[in-house]
This record gives structure tokens, C-alpha cells and sequence, in this order.
């Protein structure tokens, strides 16, 4: 299945286990291998995690619930803007999207959403570092 990318984990930061902290992390359960997913309920959980994985092949998935949580996750940007990360925001206000962008996500998504654009975003990101590696097209995760 993800013959050159088993090392390759995803860091999940959802406050909450219910609501869409659940639906997101369904989503990305669906795709990606048993063991390499990391799922931290805090900032600071989430900061060790990072700082444990070092630079390697990890991707962050980080729900900003709330306005609060986005606010929370900027005062740890030198450590989250050097990641491949993925961002869900809590709405779709252009004050929101400009504040998410001092993390540099490599996309943008939004709390309201099914979260099938976070998951496509995802296997592309798996597919494309299987290619770099030297894997076929075929070997990347699977719905």
C-alpha cells in the first residue's frame, strides 16, 4: 500500500474528540497507515511532538476551532511554520485567513467543511513524497 512512505506520519492537532475533531481525524484514519498518526488535544502536546520528530517526513493537520486556537497556534509559529502543514480554520473570514498565513500552511481549510478537500490535499502530499522517493504513482495511500 505505502510501499516507500511508512515513514512518513501526520501529526493531528483537534482540541476536541467530538464534533469536527472527529470527523477529521475519521478522515485521515481512512488514508493513512495504523501507527502514524499522532494525535495531540494540546498546543503543548503538539509543540512536543514536533520538537521529538525533528525536521523528518511528518505533515501537520492542525483544527483551529476557534479564533482562540488559531491565536494560540501563532505564538508557536517558529516552530509550526517550518512544517508541511495543513490548516482548518474556524471561519472564513479574510482577518482569519491572513493570520493563518504567518504559518505558511501549504493549504487552507475550513471548520464547517466535510474535510474530503483536507483528505485529497493529504494523499496528494503522501503520493507526491512517494514519487520523490522513488515509488510509483500507484503507491500512494488509498480510499
Amino acid at each position: 500500500m505505502l510501499r516507500q512512505v511508512h515513514d512518513m506520519k501526520v501529526i493531528l492537532y483537534a482540541k476536541s474528540k467530538k464534533g469536527a475533531g472527529k470527523r477529521l481525524q475519521e478522515g485521515i484514519e481512512a488514508i493513512v497507515p495504523n501507527g502514524n498518526i499522532q494525535v495531540c488535544r494540546t498546543i503543548r502536546n503538539l509543540t512536543r511532538t514536533l520538537n521529538r520528530l525533528g525536521d523528518g517526513m511528518a505533515v501537520a493537520v492542525l483544527l483551529a476551532a476557534t479564533k482562540e486556537e488559531l491565536s494560540e497556534m501563532l505564538t508557536k509559529a517558529d516552530i509550526l511554520s517550518e512544517r508541511r502543514l495543513i490548516l482548518v480554520l474556524p471561519d472564513g473570514d479574510q482577518e482569519t485567513a491572513m493570520k493563518a498565513h504567518r504559518l505558511y500552511p501549504r493549504y487552507l481549510s475550513y471548520r464547517d467543511r466535510s474535510f474530503g478537500d483536507v483528505v485529497a490535499v493529504l494523499k496528494n502530499m503522501f503520493r507526491h513524497t512517494n514519487q520523490h522517493l522513488g515509488g510509483g504513482e500507484g503507491d500512494g495511500p488509498r480510499v
